[in-house]
């Protein structure tokens, strides 16, 4: 039995680690302090954005 992924399940894998890279790590500081804080780690405007860049990289329905 083969548990590789399939060329489809790894494009979907590198996207998502691509996003993330790009998109979430550089937040990650600023949305921790902000937590610490006891504050939303994100804004709603930012949150908004975020979902928009998502969307871009096709993760949004």
């Amino acid at each position: 039995m083969d548990f590789g992924l399939t060329d489809e399940q790894r494009a979907v894998r590198d996207t998502a680690r691509a996003f993330v890279t790009r998109e979430v790590v550089p937040l990650e500081a600023e949305m921790l302090r902000r937590e610490r804080a006891g504050e939303p780690g994100l804004r709603r405007d930012e949150l908004r954005a975020l979902q928009l860049r998502a969307r871009g990289f096709g993760f949004w329905g």
